[in-house]
């Protein structure tokens, strides 16, 4: 009697290799694209966050946006004339109002991804070809965004 042993042949196995391969290639597009999504949504809410903080600074020191001292101004107490100190005390009583400057999602390379540029003008507020902070802000306006190119 002979024994006849069961089993894949190699033309089996190389289908079911492929038609893995297949699949694969389909999902990882899915999670590269899931991945840029959550970057997005985190630059929306750290934006959000950052803006609400620029809005109360404003109203507390006499509608006065902060100067070229914003993170300092944002993330220490800061007197009525935006001076920043990292104590509280009189006269520092305001703030803060961020524990740090949010980290740009999307900064990479040499960009300082919580650094900020901050401008004075009334041009409209666009990001630097050639970014070097995370985050671009204007003084006058008010106004801060992401700066990405």
């Amino acid at each position: 009697m002979q024994c006849r042993c069961s089993g894949f042949t190699l033309v089996e196995l190389i289908i079911v290799i492929i038609i893995l391969a297949i699949i694969a290639a389909l999902a990882i597009p899915q999670f590269t694209s899931s991945t840029e999504e959550a970057k997005q949504a985190v630059l929306d809410d750290d934006l959000a966050t950052m803006q609400k903080a620029i809005d109360r600074y404003f109203l507390e020191h006499g509608e006065n946006y902060p100067d070229s001292q914003i993170v300092n101004q944002l993330t220490q107490y800061t007197r009525g004339d935006g001076t920043p100190n990292a104590n509280f005390g009189p006269p520092f009583k305001l703030g803060p109002y961020l524990n740090a400057i949010p980290p740009n999602p999307f900064a990479s390379g040499s960009v300082d991804a919580d650094g900020i540029t901050v401008v004075s003008d009334n041009d409209p507020l666009v990001a630097d070809a050639s970014p070097t902070t995370g985050w671009k802000y204007n003084s006058t306006t008010g106004r801060i965004i992401a700066n990405v190119s």
